[in-house]
């Protein structure tokens, strides 16, 4: 036999006569997946110079932004439709097993039964679960990669603001630490009373015996064994 397709494939969402789907199947596919628009390809063939009309179920999607859409095409809707014009097919059910298709036919005809809510289900919950495990996995290794970079920053940090902490805090002699922590004891006195406490850099300042930055005004660090004989000038000394 020879088999010729005559004109191009017709598209519509208006039911041919005794192709009509059943309408609790397309109500359980809506019941998880509404974007689901039901039509009807219509073919017309020529076998061995005799024309026969061909129809197949088939599902649509309206896009509102039809970017990745290589070609558009028309689509029959009825005139009290209450769903968009879809511009993407999704699928055609057709049996390409059929001996025609593999002499250059077409499919045998699928109804629209529970077959295909099944089939719909299955590529819904596929796709779907998948989609959805591939953004999950996404987001885990952005925040893995975040955790690691910011775990990172703090190690190179530490190795570049340690080295200069402990040096300043080998400055210090035993007097500034004397000072240091009656400071943080007025401060914890002064918070359990309600009150401000004092900053450091309002205090007046003192030279121990590791300082060598010249303080305006300076106060008199006591002469002990440990300060071997070595004191900060007083105020007005020289004058």
């Amino acid at each position: 036999m020879n088999y010729r397709q005559v004109g191009d494939d017709v598209y519509t969402c208006v039911a041919p006569p005794g192709y009509e789907k059943d309408p609790a199947v397309t109500a359980a596919i809506h019941s998880f997946d509404p974007g689901v628009i039901p039509f009807w390809r219509i073919q017309v063939w020529s076998v061995d110079g005799v024309e026969q009309t061909v129809v197949h179920h088939g599902i649509g999607r309206h896009y509102p932004f039809p970017r990745h859409l290589s070609r558009h095409f028309h689509v029959e809707m009825p005139a009290d439709a209450d769903f968009p014009t879809p511009n993407f097919l999704d699928a055609v059910f057709e049996d390409q097993t059929a001996l025609q298709y593999y002499r250059g036919g077409w499919g045998l005809y699928q109804p629209w039964d529970w077959s295909v809510y099944y089939w719909c289900r299955e590529k819904f919950e596929t796709l779907t679960l998948k989609a959805f495990d591939e953004r999950v996995e996404r987001h885990l290794k952005r925040i893995l990669a975040a955790m690691r970079q910011h775990r990172e920053e703090i190690e190179y940090r530490k190795k570049q603001i340690e080295p200069w902490i402990e040096k300043q805090l080998a400055r210090l002699s035993p007097y500034d630490w004397e000072q240091l922590r009656a400071l943080q004891h007025r401060n914890a006195v002064a918070r359990r009373l309600g009150m401000q406490p004092e900053r450091i850099r309002d205090t007046k300042a003192w030279v121990g015996v590791a300082s060598s930055k010249p303080v305006a005004r300076a106060l008199r660090s006591p002469q002990s064994a440990e300060t071997y004989g070595r004191v900060a000038p007083s105020q007005g000394v020289g004058s």
